[in-house]
């Protein structure tokens, strides 16, 4: 089954939309509406080879609601070289991601941002989540962000200030409370964590 093509069948009334899994992501499924996904078990979104585009692309407040016993796993084709698994650049949006895996994301073509990108005033809130085995920076923020009880193991990147979490705005305020980093790379630059002046 198809991601966007299942969110497409949903009623425009609908806040809650529960999924089950696994999935695929063959183009961009674009959220357009406030609504909050919740797992049914743990569900497995794959983006297939053909997808360089993105797997979510938010223009509206979005929850990605998992729990302990039913998560989201996000992966992308670590052989093709795409844009990052869910992008969130559109202004005062609201991003909740709680128990999500992403993974396997590449985009070591740009050396930029392979799994998360959030801008424009936008919030996160991301909290038990797993963000593993991405090549290029795994997340990159310059917004206010909340990241809680996350981990952040084998993100690769180079050219660029850090591995697992660039902050490219210093005066965004990003708080990360009882995360764990490992075994993060970069070929250019040394550490987890980046913060890039603001001008």
């Amino acid at each position: 089954t198809d991601l966007k093509a299942y969110l497409e069948m949903t009623s425009d009334a609908a806040t809650d939309i529960y999924v089950q899994g696994p999935l695929d992501a063959t183009e961009a499924a674009t959220i357009h509406r406030p609504v909050t996904i919740i797992p049914v078990g743990n569900v497995t979104i794959t983006r297939t080879a053909e997808n360089t585009n993105y797997m979510f692309d938010i223009n509206k407040n979005l929850t990605l609601q998992g729990s302990e016993n039913n998560q989201f796993i996000l992966q992308g084709n670590s052989d093709t070289v795409s844009s990052q698994l869910i992008n969130c650049t559109t202004s005062n949006v609201e991003l909740n991601l709680q128990y999500c895996t992403l993974q396997n994301a590449n985009c070591e073509s740009n050396s930029y941002c392979s799994a998360l990108y959030v801008s424009n005033n936008s919030t996160l809130k991301m909290s038990y989540c797993n963000i593993k085995n991405n090549k290029g920076v795994a997340v990159v923020l310059n917004t206010n962000s909340v990241l809680e009880n996350c981990t952040f193991t084998n993100n690769e990147a180079k050219s660029t200030p850090a591995s697992a979490v660039h902050i490219n705005d210093s005066s965004a305020n990003v708080e990360i409370k009882n995360c764990t980093f490992s075994n993060n790379t970069n070929t250019e630059y040394s550490g987890d964590l980046g913060i890039e002046q603001s001008q």
